[in-house]
């Protein structure tokens, strides 16, 4: 259903930050060329044989050229790791701008959800 909320008239009523949100929960939750109708659209699947530090950096490169490329109202600024307190969570804050007014997302990869969630953090 997710796919067809955008069509719906309730996202017109929320503010601009939380419909990019929406969008990029989507986008980020979207692996890149498995069911997706656009070429390279999501992200990519990071099994494989990586350190945390080279997996972190990798997830963090192939979302800041992701939001580049799908969501034209972000520009991404620059995307840092976050501690996490659980070992099976990524965490990321993305200092970004939308529609050039200057915001921080908070994106987390759980892995027991298999599923990543992305929030307004501006405070």
């Amino acid at each position: 259903m997710a796919l067809l909320d955008k069509f719906f008239h309730v996202e017109k009523r929320r503010s601009l930050p939380l419909q990019v949100v929406d969008h990029l929960r989507r986008l980020l939750n979207t692996r890149c060329d498995y069911g997706a109708w656009q070429e390279g659209f999501g992200l990519q699947d990071y099994s494989g044989n990586l350190s945390a530090h080279q997996l972190a950096e990798k997830i963090a490169a192939d979302m800041a050229q992701t939001i580049e490329r799908y969501e034209k109202r972000v520009t991404v600024e620059s995307i840092e790791p976050v501690s996490s307190e659980h070992d099976l969570t990524l965490r990321f804050r993305i200092y970004c701008k939308i529609t050039g007014k200057p915001h921080k997302l908070a994106v987390a990869f759980e892995n027991k959800k298999e599923q990543i969630i992305v929030e307004v953090d501006d405070e």
